[in-house]
């Protein structure tokens, strides 16, 4: 479906689909009531958005089963092109034991530290749109 000036609005399954292609996202927390977003590597598990975190706000986040946001895009400034995917879903700490360790084992964090605790997002509502290459 085309928007004002080329902008077309994704379906849900194309934002399925572009989300499962991108490794690196934000996730918007809500702190003191004001928004807070953090980069993420992530991986598409079962349908949900799931990482590895520390002991910081995404966890606490994720422990108390808040609503969040999670952004994921692609941008070409060449081409003046992209997209943008938005998650709103219910943040929630995963328990990992020793039958579900392997399932999450290449969810590997990029920055340093002690990050062994997984939080999944399960998607609630899904939208995107994208902006075509200027011709």
């Amino acid at each position: 479906m085309l928007l004002d000036h080329d902008l077309e609005l994704l379906s849900e399954a194309e934002c399925r689909r572009l989300l499962a292609t991108e490794q690196v996202g934000r996730i918007g927390v809500s702190v003191g009531a004001l928004p807070a977003i953090f980069p993420v590597n992530y991986r598409m598990v079962d349908g949900d958005i799931v990482f590895r975190t520390g002991d910081g706000l995404k966890r606490r986040a994720a422990l108390r089963g808040s609503v969040v946001g999670f952004e994921v895009d692609r941008i070409d400034p060449e081409t003046m092109s992209g997209w943008s995917v938005l998650v709103v879903g219910v943040a929630n700490e995963i328990e990992v034991d020793a039958e579900t360790a392997d399932r999450y084992a290449d969810i590997t964090p990029w920055a340093a530290g002690d990050r062994q605790h997984l939080v999944s997002i399960h998607p609630e509502v899904v939208s995107g749109r994208r902006l075509p290459p200027v011709t």
